[in-house]
């Protein structure tokens, strides 16, 4: 178990007991020696760390080997951690297909570099094309599998309604023949959630003003078992369309909370909403504060600290926020963060499992003029960046531009962890005679007196 450990640096360590903490960081129940002597000197930081989250107590319905899949990373397979990047588009004003992208990279977080990396003589490569151009998809992973699932989204012509997956050993894209979404969707979101599966919110028929926007969730269970696919269904309605809006889920609450998005008919978003699934399926989304502006495209998600963090975006569908601000549902109140270094609409951003927040690519319509047989004419054409800023909440302060930047420049894209697991490790710990499940028994969250 030593060894185990061993393979983790103490920014992995502090990541490992924020998220699974009881109160006593040096003295959990199920800590190893190695584990308590590696705490220690890292003690007083926790602590303080602490007194500004929330104290998260492991549990309700999750097992061990439920809670090791969800925070084993790739490091356990001595890989660095990465970001992967789906989908998008180079330009959604030229209409030439090679603007809509089946492409897909890594962002390596150990050494900034992006697409190929090397380890141990061995080489990374990312996975093959998607199956088609998919601008304004949305992509998800199974909390245990870690398989990815990529749906929707648009190619230059029309909207989607099929759903590919990615499992974590594998590089080959696989289009599913038995589940396909009821509603062909782009800009739309999803979660996944370990009880209630698949969950898309949200969406609209193209990427265009005048396009039909959804506010229904629909929900697909996917299975390897044969013959025991289930049929996608509609189960609840959001309390307002939404195209382009933001969701995440929040593991430990299960909190759905989605942000912002486009309306139609020109409405933009500054509204919130949350779905609470340990409330079952038949609860109903309830308004939570609005963000300090209306804005589309914007990226972001759940971060280790339990807040909903919200990256950039547009507030008219041409400009890009630097604005960063991230919501405390204990307080239900709205933060300012530190800014992006350049104003980013149609991004995406995802934390990695390494604790820092990655946000890239997007665009802006800048206003351009041409003098054509006499006449001045005034036109939008769009830039979109390759650009990858990363932020370390630990260390706090400031964006940091990476030094490498995407291969391509893309808009509308996804940006996720792909995680995958170590059998060996995980085996390791569930042989333990005093497994994590001794300790923590009920997973709620508690503010702490001050």
């Amino acid at each position: 178990m030593a060894d185990f450990f061993k393979r983790f640096g103490d920014d992995n360590i502090i990541e490992l007991v924020n998220n699974l903490t009881a109160t006593s960081f040096t003295n959990l129940e199920c800590c190893s020696t190695e584990l308590q002597s590696r705490l220690r000197p890292l003690t007083t930081y926790l602590l303080k760390l602490r007194l500004q989250q929330y104290l998260w107590l492991t549990g309700d319905k999750w097992n061990t080997t439920q809670w090791i899949n969800h925070y084993i990373h790739l490091r356990l397979q001595r890989h660095p951690p990465c970001m992967f990047v789906v989908g998008g588009s180079s330009n959604r004003n030229n209409h030439d297909s090679e603007q809509w992208l089946k492409s897909c990279e890594y962002i390596d977080c150990s050494t900034t570099h992006t697409g190929e990396t090397k380890e141990d003589g061995g080489t990374h490569l990312p996975p093959n094309e998607l199956s088609v151009a998919r601008d304004a998809c949305a992509i998800t992973r199974h909390p245990e599998t870690h398989t990815l699932y990529v749906s929707g989204g648009w190619d230059g012509e029309t909207c989607h309604s099929s759903i590919e997956s990615l499992t974590s050993t594998s590089r080959e894209w696989v289009v599913s023949a038995q589940q396909t979404l009821i509603e062909p969707r782009c800009f739309h979101a999803a979660v996944y959630d370990r009880e209630h599966g698949h969950l898309l919110m949200g969406g609209s028929s193209n990427l265009f003003q005048g396009a039909v926007v959804s506010r229904t969730m629909e929900q697909h269970l996917h299975t390897t078992s044969p013959g025991s696919a289930s049929s996608p269904r509609l189960i609840t309605d959001m309390l307002h369309k939404r195209a382009g809006h933001l969701a995440s889920l929040n593991p430990l609450t299960r909190d759905i909370v989605v942000c912002g998005g486009y309306g139609g008919e020109t409405v933009y978003h500054d509204t919130v909403e949350v779905l609470c699934l340990n409330n079952g399926m038949d609860s109903a989304f309830q308004a939570l504060p609005t963000m300090s502006t209306k804005k589309t495209g914007a990226g972001g998600g759940f971060g280790p600290g339990g807040c909903m963090w919200v990256c950039g975006g547009s507030t008219n569908g041409s400009d890009g926020l630097t604005r960063v601000e991230r919501l405390d549902l204990r307080m239900k109140k709205w933060e300012t963060m530190a800014p992006l270094t350049q104003g980013r609409g149609y991004c995406s951003a995802a934390w990695s499992a390494d604790g820092r927040l990655y946000c890239a690519g997007g665009s802006v319509l800048r206003e351009n003029q041409m003098l054509h047989n006499g006449t001045l004419h005034t036109f939008n054409v769009q830039e979109t960046w390759d650009t990858i800023e990363v932020f370390d909440p630990r260390k706090g302060g400031e964006w940091v531009v990476l030094g490498r930047n995407l291969m391509v420049e893309r808009a509308d894209l996804c940006l996720t962890s792909r995680l995958t697991t170590s059998r060996v490790a995980v085996d390791a710990i569930l042989r333990r005679e005093n497994p994590v499940v001794d300790v923590w028994q009920s997973r709620r969250m508690r503010t702490l007196s001050t």
